[in-house]
């Protein structure tokens, strides 16, 4: 499990608690969706260096698959997300 997943549980009361699982539960649902049939991370899995994505299937992509291509290529990120 990513170290970013780590600090998304916090609160100070219940409710805050609460809530931030909740949050949490919904970022590692999408987090098990990007991994695919596979079920490895695409960091392990060779990342998106060979891939080769279009502006199309960027603005296409979840939020988790985005986040993938940021983490393991982030030159192609800036170049389809046009920074």
């Amino acid at each position: 499990m990513p170290d970013k997943f780590l600090d998304r549980i916090s609160g100070a009361n219940e409710e805050e608690i609460e809530a931030s699982v909740k949050g949490f539960a919904e970022v590692m649902g999408e987090y098990v969706k990007g991994l695919g049939a596979s079920g490895v991370p695409g960091a392990m899995n060779g990342g998106s260096e060979d891939k080769k994505y279009t502006k199309d299937d960027f603005s296409k992509m979840t939020l988790s698959e985005r986040t993938e291509l940021f983490n393991t290529n982030k030159k192609l990120y800036d170049e389809l997300k046009g920074e």
